[in-house]
């Protein structure tokens, strides 16, 4: 074996042992819940469907603990990714110190460690971007039939797991326009590399809910695979507005500004200007295209901290062409400079490094799980939702339990195959819900229909939908009142008491944006709601002093407890403490609220005015 594959090798396997011993071990928020769940129950995965990603997680799913065996997956694609690196670069240079210092700049990385070490499909889309590059490097190098094919082969592979990497597949085939023998090759190893996505009619046939979209049918699968239902290269279907290419770009750097404290950045601006004119200018467009057109497409607002971390996984791919140029910066004479550097990336890389929260999101999941057998349970949101399908379907906690997911509910494949996986559920007529469609039916008529069963709501209704039925919290849900049956209160505060979730296992210096952070702020909100019902229920019942004075306590622990309280806890305590006749706490309260109180509160001067009485 050449000395430049025997250490690309070795960075390989350095790299798999480093992310495997840092394996994130739990449930991850995102969407690793669903991919996980998909590969699980045998469904599709949400678009385009990731085809190869969901045969790999089954394949290792059949060794050992499925979602330690999944995480397994993205440590070892990210380790392929450095080998891969490695010797790219040292192809491109001739230099084997150049090419461990790209290899290293990938492997230090901590965003693209954070992937690396739990399920999700972005270490294998870096692994296989990375591996164009590579067999379109040995296939100019070499012009061979086989070199030709390889590329074709890995372009299709790339092509049909993420639709980002035509951003980077198309410039790297107009690099080889001068080759022109052997084109008939590589289109024929583009159809081989698409053969994955026949693996999505094949799982779709197979009935769970843990599964998306209907690919049997041709419009079913192209709707799928082309990301329709989302707008192909934007992030969500049409329901939020993006802040602009300029956000996007500020994101980018700032990204960039935390990733090994912009040594990698500072390396590929200088090394970009070493490259070939042909080179920079292929590089250029890869990085354009991925920044600049993505950028423009994304439809999420990033002044949103949550959506800013969700945008973030969308910088893997341009921070790993910076990686590869980072290796070009320095000169033969730099060998030792280069290694030196290596090695402050690595250990930069171990400081840096994701520490993996084991508890949230599981906790979080089982506590949402945690309902009567024979409840209806409708969800909104994807950490409620991700974290439960994971639960349900790869580790059998309340596998029976009748989830209804209301965002998939707009989807006719969904109510279709809702209708086939739970017969004894009684779904309105009508095609898919919707709230003003003439054809759909009301989620209002889906809940009467079912009403001799619990009704629970986790996350809140679709908007635009109006139901007319009280709901009290239940945990971190809410429970729906059917019109007509008696409201047992006191029964409901010990019940509601024993489904709240512990704060012990919810992290307090969670990063803002993360979802743990989201679990945390998810459990405080479930308290401060169970407060706000006991005042409710206490003004309702003629000021009674029983209910006022358990509102009083539960909001007060939120306002002296949580590091971020709403500005509505603070509000609603004082207005507990002045119902009380606890006028200086009634005061104090509000004081809290005025400073943080959102300016459009059409309460705000009667609030002034009581505090400055």
């Amino acid at each position: 074996m050449p000395t430049a594959s025997r250490w690309a090798a070795a960075a390989g396997v350095f790299a798999f042992f480093a992310y495997a011993a840092t394996l994130h071990p739990g449930i991850p928020g995102g969407d690793a819940g669903e991919l996980a769940a998909a590969a699980c129950a045998g469904g599709v995965a949400h678009p385009p469907g990731y085809p190869l990603h969901g045969l790999l997680l089954r394949l290792f799913g059949l060794f050992g603990p499925k979602l330690t065996a999944f995480h397994l997956v993205s440590a070892g694609c990210s380790a392929f990714t450095v080998a891969l690196l490695v010797d790219l670069v040292t192809r491109w240079t001739k230099r084997l110190a150049s090419g461990v210092l790209a290899g290293a700049a990938w492997f230090a990385s901590p965003l693209a460690w954070l992937y690396s070490t739990s399920v999700e499909v972005f270490a294998l889309h870096a692994l296989l971007v990375t591996a164009v590059a590579w067999a379109l490097t040995v296939d100019l190098q070499k012009g061979t039939k086989q070199t030709a094919l390889l590329l074709g082969v890995v372009s299709g592979l790339a092509l049909t797991h993420h639709q980002t990497a035509l951003f980077v597949v198309a410039p790297l085939w107009l690099a080889r326009i001068r080759l022109r023998a052997a084109w008939p090759h590589v289109f024929a190893g583009l159809v081989l590399g698409c053969t994955p996505l026949l693996l999505l009619p094949l799982w779709s046939g197979h009935d769970t809910l843990f599964s998306w979209g209907e690919q049997r049918s041709f419009s079913g699968f192209f709707t799928h695979v082309l990301r329709r239902e989302y707008g192909t290269f934007q992030l969500a279907s049409g329901e939020h507005s993006g802040t602009g290419l300029g956000s996007f770009l500020g994101a980018f750097a700032k990204f960039e500004g935390t990733q090994s404290f912009a040594i990698v950045a500072g390396l590929a601006l200088f090394g970009a200007f070493c490259a070939p004119r042909r080179w920079f200018l292929t590089g250029l467009a890869c990085l354009s295209l991925s920044v600049g057109v993505f950028g423009a497409l994304t439809n999420l607002p990033l002044d949103n901290p949550l959506f800013r971390d969700v945008v973030s996984r969308f910088f893997l791919m341009p921070h790993l062409m910076l990686c590869a140029a980072a290796g070009l910066a320095l000169s033969r004479r730099d060998v030792r400079l280069s290694f030196g550097l290596a090695v402050v990336l690595g250990i930069l890389g171990f400081v840096q490094r994701p520490v993996h929260d084991a508890r949230s999101v599981k906790n979080y999941g089982l506590a949402l799980l945690n309902q009567p057998d024979d409840a209806v349970v409708l969800i909104q949101g994807d950490l409620i939702g991700n974290s439960m399908r994971a639960l349900q379907a790869c580790e059998a906690v309340k596998p029976g339990l009748r989830v209804i997911d209301q965002q998939l509910l707009s989807y006719d494949w969904y109510t279709s195959r809702l209708r086939r996986t739970n017969p004894e559920l009684v779904i309105p007529p009508g095609s898919r819900w919707h709230p003003t469609d003439g054809d759909a039916f009301r989620l209002q008529a889906l809940l009467l229909a079912n009403a001799q069963r619990p009704l629970i709501v986790c996350g809140g209704f679709k908007e635009g939908e109006r139901i007319e039925l009280r709901s009290v919290p239940w945990g971190l849900c809410e429970r729906l009142l059917v019109p007509g049956v008696p409201f047992d209160a006191e029964g409901w505060f010990k019940e509601s008491a024993a489904k709240l979730p512990s704060l012990e296992w919810t992290r307090r210096e969670a990063a803002a944006g993360t979802w743990e952070e989201r679990v945390r702020r998810d459990v405080w909100h479930a308290r401060a709601q169970r407060g706000l019902t006991a005042l409710t229920l206490g003004i309702e019942q003629h000021a009674d002093v029983t209910w006022l004075t358990r509102a009083y306590a539960i909001l007060g622990e939120c306002a002296d407890r949580d590091e971020a309280p709403q500005p509505s806890v603070l509000k609603n305590l004082g207005i507990a403490a002045g119902r009380l006749g606890k006028t200086e706490e009634m005061k104090a309260a509000l004081r809290r609220y005025l400073a943080v109180a959102p300016k459009e509160d059409p309460e705000l001067a009667a609030v002034r005015a009581l505090v400055e009485k």
